[in-house]
């Protein structure tokens, strides 16, 4: 997806974009836990 300067994306395209940050985001950090549970990562002291 790629984007004109003179071609805002709609709102929807922004949306969508946010969406999928927030469901990366969300699965990185359920990753993050389940490493931590499992003893591979140190959790923050």
């Amino acid at each position: 997806m790629v984007w004109n300067v003179s071609d805002p994306p709609t709102r929807a395209e922004v949306q969508a974009l946010n969406d999928g940050l927030i469901a990366a985001i969300t699965r990185l950090n359920e990753i993050r836990a389940a490493a931590i549970e499992i003893g591979l990562v140190k959790g923050a002291t």
